[in-house]
């Protein structure tokens, strides 16, 4: 359960609208093999999320 700072009586909820993954990849840059995650594509249906945190 969260609260809103301005008025605590508020409570409030987020919806999570898409998930997008990637595993590892090893490409090339600046002439180094480097392993990133970046290139994220959507997931397809429901997922489990642990450890997910907001701010």
């Amino acid at each position: 359960m969260d609260y809103n700072v301005q008025n605590p009586e508020r409570i409030f909820s987020m919806q999570l609208i898409s998930v997008n993954v990637s595993p590892p990849k090893t490409i090339e840059y600046k002439n180094r093999l480097v392993e990133t995650g970046i290139f994220k594509e959507p997931v397809d249906g429901r997922v489990i999320l642990i450890g997910l945190a907001g701010g």
